[in-house]
């Protein structure tokens, strides 16, 4: 083999091995979290102070329990007022898959939630209500096998 045919199956090579690598990058899925986290991230001052109103709840914070047998997620408002809001259960994994929830419970009031359709996995519940006139904001972090 002389000089001549080495530069070409070297040029051969790297551009197979290019070709590769774009074709690969152009199939990959590159969904954002959000479609418009540009206009969440101006607006994060008030998640900051909804998250400020949560923590000083404490103990009346309302708070999340999986039942894993009866694959049923259960919302609990401790306060003893009512709220409205919305649940969002958030998969990381894909947006396609969200589920969002409208809450509205009067004081002791329980919401149950049925999961079983969800694909197993990792997920976010993420609760935005107001109460009182004061916006909050609770995440959890939620393993459903």
């Amino acid at each position: 083999m002389n000089w001549g045919k080495g530069i070409v199956l070297a040029f051969v090579v790297f551009v197979s091995v290019i070709t590769t690598l774009v074709v690969t990058s152009m199939r990959q899925d590159i969904s954002l979290v959000a479609d418009d986290y540009y206009k969440q991230e101006l607006a994060y001052q008030q998640q900051i102070d909804r998250e400020r109103n949560t923590l000083a709840l404490g103990a009346q914070c309302p708070e999340f329990r999986y039942d894993s047998e009866g694959q049923v997620l259960w919302l609990s408002p401790k306060g003893k007022t009512s709220m409205t809001g919305e649940l969002q259960l958030f998969r990381p994994a894909s947006a396609k898959e969200d589920v969002h929830v409208a809450v509205s419970l009067a004081p002791g009031e329980n919401l149950p939630l049925d999961v079983s359709a969800l694909r197993p996995g990792l997920w976010r519940a993420q609760l935005l209500w107001e109460q009182e006139g004061k916006e909050y904001y609770i995440e959890k972090t939620l393993d459903l096998r």
